[in-house]
């Protein structure tokens, strides 16, 4: 008999790749929610399309009838957490915990939620563990604690096999061009690229950050789909390449694959001396998820070359 996994917030970002990763699986029957109703997508043609909105409780409820794990997409984005405080709480927390009790009553096995290493706080400095004491600053990464600490309340008390992944600064090709995923760094240097035909960083780009392919983000997911409840420990994980690449390495490989692409040979524009700032680097700890048999192959051409040619389509 198939599982059926539920992956909330599916025609977007992180959660049309997961649903597609997901789907290569055997044994497993993907339903992927959207706000508003939609036909199913071209890109995932088995899947089951519902509607959720996870500020009604009548629609939670229906949502998670059936399913055996929910993995939860379903929040506001750094940017638009930033217009309406109040609204951002209501969709990313409370809309969780109302998602999370549904769950509960309805039977779910497993609630994996995506949540960030911004929890972390700004400018991190050494090494980052999941028991580094989260410090966030914004409404993004606040709302995101908030749920993640209700997420891990429940697992403890036995409720639900309870979840939390934090991801680092992830980038990649959506599974269709409506998905508003050009403000990332990564991919917005390629949007850039090949539109303005130059790479101008808005610093030195000596930065070191933890960049995680979207391709990596789904196979991790996947992974944690088909564990054992006593391999998840606190169920708390942090989600990253096992090593840092400076902004300058990352556009020069974008450079690299416009040009092997295009034939086109870019100029990395930065900033003069006196506009340059630089911060101290951090690198996030993934040992955590490597002890459980995941870790990251940061394959970086493969996910850019994607977002090229996605663009050029």
């Amino acid at each position: 008999m198939k599982r059926r996994v539920l992956v909330t917030g599916g025609f977007g970002f992180l959660g049309g790749r997961i649903a597609q990763q997901l789907a290569t699986l055997p044994n497993l029957e993907i339903a992927i929610s959207s706000r508003s109703p939609k036909e199913t997508p071209k890109w995932l043609p088995d899947c089951r399309t519902i509607e959720l909105d996870v500020c009604d409780e009548q629609s939670v409820h229906r949502a998670v009838e059936g399913v055996d794990t929910v993995i939860h997409f379903a929040s506001l984005n750094d940017q638009e957490s930033n217009i309406d405080v109040a609204h951002t709480f209501d969709v990313t927390t409370i809309g969780t915990m109302r998602l999370v009790d549904a769950a509960i009553l309805g039977g779910v096995k497993r609630f994996i939620y995506q949540s960030t290493v911004h929890v972390y706080g700004r400018n991190l400095v050494g090494r980052v563990t999941e028991k580094t004491i989260p410090a966030p600053i914004t409404t993004y990464a606040i709302s995101h604690l908030a749920a993640e600490h209700y997420v891990s309340a429940v697992a403890a008390q036995g409720k639900i096999s309870g979840v939390v992944l934090r991801c680092a600064n992830g980038f990649g090709f959506p599974t269709h061009k409506d998905v508003n995923a050009w403000h990332l760094l990564v991919n917005g240097l390629c949007k850039d690229a090949l539109e303005n035909g130059i790479l101008k960083l808005r610093s030195n780009g000596e930065q070191r950050r933890d960049f995680i392919t979207l391709t990596d983000i789904s196979l991790a997911f996947a992974h944690l789909v088909n564990l054992k409840d006593e391999q998840l420990g606190d169920g708390i994980f942090n989600l990253g390449p096992s090593v840092s690449t400076s902004v300058f390495e990352m556009a020069e490989r974008i450079a690299n694959m416009v040009e092997q692409i295009t034939g086109a040979r870019l100029a990395i524009e930065r900033p003069m001396e006196d506009e340059i700032h630089t911060q101290d680097s951090s690198q996030i700890d993934v040992s955590k998820l490597s002890a459980i048999g995941f870790r990251a192959s940061n394959d970086y051409d493969s996910e850019i070359r994607g977002i090229v040619e996605m663009l050029q389509r």
